[in-house]
């Protein structure tokens, strides 16, 4: 027709492929924290196998702590699910343990082989 002008067809702004991939990301993402609250140690091992398929080898840490309910700070970090894993690196990495009414405690070791640590909190001096 004379006088009429073409427009190209509009696109959708989120297109379908694209919202299926944010709900499959969003499905494994829920997985994986489910999958973390059920098992927390596999998430660790997990890491550090694939951290293994990159060249780095990794150290497992077990940290034994009396009493129990005590926090254990792996260079400053909180760990959350026992063995944590560093990097096999020769360096010097530093395991706090805090809990309120004790002493806290601190050990250093190397990261050249696996390990098993024991930390024993002493009650806290009464003023």
């Amino acid at each position: 027709m004379p006088g009429t002008l073409y427009e190209p067809p509009r696109k959708p702004l989120v297109r379908k492929r694209t919202l299926l991939m944010l709900l499959v990301l969003l499905a494994l993402a829920g997985g994986g924290g489910y999958l973390h609250h059920r098992h927390p140690g596999w998430f660790g091992k997990a890491a550090a196998s694939v951290l293994g398929l990159f060249g780095h080898e990794m150290v497992a840490v077990d940290v034994a702590v009396s009493p129990t309910r005590a926090d254990i700070l792996l260079d400053g970090e909180r760990i959350t699910s026992l063995p944590a894993y560093v990097r096999r690196d020769e360096a010097t990495h530093r395991v706090t343990a805090i809990a309120p009414g004790y002493e806290t405690t601190e050990v250093t070791f190397k990261a050249n082989a696996d390990r098993r640590l024991f930390l024993t909190l002493k009650p806290a001096k009464k003023r």
